[in-house]
């Protein structure tokens, strides 16, 4: 194909790219925003509204945290991946980026220690232990590297942290449908307890070889 043709056609293609990214950002942003919701009416409730499957696990005070600070961190997450935030509001971009790693350490460290104590299972209790790590090493990866400044290894471990905390909203997604596929909660639970967050980092590792970050470019000088 000629060089020119190919240009044109990548050039069609740009917008329609650009159209679907928007709207999985979207999508993204409400599935976050609902179950960052949830976990506050939960907690709110007193963790009265707090399924008893659930809130049997034999160390409530972490789980109590582990929903607080993973419903904070949803709510904070989304705001970070647009990018016009972040490019015209730097400032209030660093401030909720602050705020979220704070709540996905809270919360992925309570998770991980409620994670021993589910009722559920070794399985079970395994993924969450292993959602927990994988949730506070990737936040810490992308903290440090902001504070060193190094914006683009930044943004690869934010989207990792991200995919981690994404799994709140997937779990609520998969047990449904295994539900309506005829298996137990008994049996999907532990199975979603790693299908929630496992294929999420895959989709994530996918997109970064695809589409590599690229450095922040230097906004324009104002003309006097």
């Amino acid at each position: 194909m000629p060089r020119g043709r190919a240009g044109r056609q990548a050039g069609r293609m740009a917008p329609t790219l650009a159209r679907r990214a928007r709207l999985g950002l979207g999508l993204a942003t409400a599935g976050c925003l609902m179950i960052g919701a949830y976990a506050v009416a939960l907690t709110v409730s007193g963790y009265r509204l707090l399924p008893a499957d659930i809130a049997a696990n034999g160390f409530p005070l972490a789980l109590r945290w582990h929903i607080t600070a993973a419903g904070v961190a949803l709510l904070l997450v989304p705001w970070q991946l647009w990018p016009g935030l972040r490019r015209q509001w730097p400032a209030l971009h660093r401030r909720l980026g602050q705020g979220y790693a704070l709540a996905a350490l809270a919360g992925g460290l309570s998770g991980f220690a409620a994670a021993f104590t589910t009722q559920h299972g070794p399985m079970a209790a395994a993924g969450f232990a292993a959602l927990g790590v994988a949730w506070t090493g990737t936040t810490l990866a992308a903290l440090q590297a902001a504070l060193r400044r190094d914006l683009v290894t930044h943004r690869r471990w934010a989207l990792r942290s991200f995919a981690s905390a994404f799994a709140a909203v997937t779990l609520r997604l998969e047990l449904p449908l295994a539900a309506a596929l005829g298996f137990s909660f008994e049996t999907a639970y532990p199975v979603v307890a790693w299908l929630s967050w496992v294929p999420n980092l895959l989709v994530v590792e996918w997109w970064l070889a695809r589409r590599p970050v690229q450095a922040p470019q230097p906004r324009p000088l104002a003309r006097a």
